[in-house]
């Protein structure tokens, strides 16, 4: 199993970074075939998009959904590092739940806001924008 980090839910939320964590199965993992879903080998057109038929038409692949999907909300100043262990972490936790059949009830620890100035608000985005290069060089993900 591992987790990489979804660009699309990384962003800056009340002067933090919020962070998108999925957590996928590999091959042998317990109810890795629950998570297998087939989905178009490219985006539907919009004439594919209003016609069934035509969509259906459209070659498909098999892909692995996660299992799980988690956000955290961190400081700008965090480190690399210190995502992965948290995004660890949680993986091995939800894990622990998802082998029971559960739905894991992941919780976060409890946050104070901090004060949403422009400085703070500049500098989680910097920080977004950092993870997201870091995401598309592949360092943004860990097997456990």
């Amino acid at each position: 199993m591992f987790f990489k980090i979804e660009p699309s839910g990384t962003c800056e939320r009340k002067g933090l970074v919020q962070v998108r964590l999925d957590f996928i199965l590999d091959e042998g993992d317990y109810g890795y075939e629950k998570c297998r879903v087939e989905v178009p080998e490219r985006a539907l057109t919009e004439k594919e998009q209003s016609d069934t038929d035509l969509a259906e038409k459209v070659p498909t692949v098999t892909v692995s959904a996660p299992f799980h999907v988690h956000f955290i909300y961190v400081s700008p100043t965090v480190t690399d590092k210190e995502i992965l262990d948290i995004g660890e972490r949680f993986l091995k936790e939800a894990y622990g739940h998802w082998r029971e059949d559960r739905i894991p009830p992941l919780v976060n620890a409890p946050i104070t806001l901090p004060n949403r100035t422009q400085a703070r608000v500049t500098s989680c985005l910097n920080r977004v924008d950092a993870i997201k290069v870091a995401v598309a060089a592949d360092l943004m993900e860990r097997k456990v």
